[in-house]
């Protein structure tokens, strides 16, 4: 049978007496240290639940921000498009004036040029006129003398 002795009741006052000591310096600390640990972890975890919300955010934000750059871009892309249409539209119109002028001008030209060839023409023929009348009426000729004449009085001029 088990007996009950003094050493066995040492033992027994040491063992607890460890318990008591480990207790004190060993198990109170590390269930601090773990539960330290634990609210350290759990605000780890909210921080990055904040960090997670926030760059949710911050992605919505910068999707916000790229559609309306998109928008703008689109916006100036259009407006640059109609304005370089405008310009076009401007260009081909002042082009179409200077036509008109040019053609307007030449056809002054023309006309003036035109002029200025039937008074040549006609001075040249009265001149022609006036020899001719002079030879017919210095003599008298026939028809076939008419017809020579007229044509050496042409053949003389167009040399």
């Amino acid at each position: 049978m088990i007996s009950i002795d003094i050493s066995m009741v040492v033992v027994m006052i040491n063992f607890l007496l460890l318990m008591f000591i480990l207790k004190i310096v060993l198990y109170k600390p590390i269930k601090d240290m773990l539960n330290e640990r634990e609210s350290k972890v759990a605000a780890d975890i909210d921080d990055a639940n904040k960090s997670k919300e926030e760059a949710k955010k911050l992605v919505l934000t910068k999707e916000e921000e790229y559609k309306q750059a998109v928008l703008e871009a689109r916006k100036l892309r259009d407006k640059i498009r109609k304005e370089a249409e405008f310009d076009a539209e401007k260009i081909l119109q002042q082009a179409y004036e200077n036509r008109k002028s040019i053609v307007s001008e030449t056809e002054d030209q023309l006309v003036h040029e035109k002029k200025k060839v039937e008074q040549q023409l006609r001075a040249e023929l009265a001149g022609l006129v006036s020899r001719l009348t002079g030879m017919v009426l210095a003599q008298k000729i026939d028809s076939d003398k008419d017809l020579e004449l007229i044509n050496s009085i042409i053949d003389a001029r167009s040399e």
